[in-house]
């Protein structure tokens, strides 16, 4: 198995998805793994309250799969996609813990996908013929349904990528995050 945690954030985003937006208008933001759509430059400041609330679940789950805790908040930023804007495949190199927390996710606006990191040797030795039943023991890709307010852990090794939006009229809206220790 490979740790992957999710979990509801009960808040309002209209606020967030506002300053984001406000941030786009201001910057043409960075490429990293996005193909198509915009990502922020790191946002230093960013409301107080969510990075609150992610703090405690990112520490839960370290502690959850036997990490030493506190972690740090090292890196915030904000993506918007658009139709058939996408995240290619990608890790967050350097980091303990990442994650990502959908603010507003339309029909059809692509999923999160993640790899196992002996994906290879699953395709190779546990070829699909011989899987009786897909599961977390036997699958080496998982998509994870993307949901508004919905926040997703996972260690900063493991390989992801976001598919494609279908969606031609309204934006995916995410922010993600890497947390570290204190240098």
């Amino acid at each position: 198995k490979t740790p992957l945690d999710v979990s509801k954030l009960e808040m309002d985003p209209s606020n967030l998805i506002d300053y984001i937006y406000k941030v786009k208008d201001k910057s043409k933001g960075d490429q990293h793994s996005n193909q198509g759509g915009w990502q922020s430059h790191n946002l230093s400041h960013f409301d107080e309250t969510f990075i609150k609330a992610v703090l405690k679940n990112v520490n839960l789950f370290a502690t959850k799969i036997e990490l030493k805790t506190p972690l740090i908040l090292e890196k915030v930023w904000s993506n918007i996609n658009k139709y058939k804007d996408f995240n290619m495949p990608h890790i967050h190199p350097g980091a303990v813990i990442s994650g990502v927390f959908y603010l507003k996710i339309p029909k059809d606006s692509g999923n999160i996908v993640f790899y196992h990191p002996l994906g290879p040797c699953f395709s190779y030795d546990w070829q699909d013929r011989r899987i009786a039943h897909f599961n977390s023991y036997t699958s080496y890709i998982w998509t994870i349904p993307s949901e508004e307010l919905s926040l997703y852990l996972f260690p900063s090794w493991l390989e992801h990528y976001v598919e494609p939006s279908q969606n031609k009229q309204e934006d995916r809206i995410s922010i993600s995050f890497n947390f570290n220790y204190k240098t």
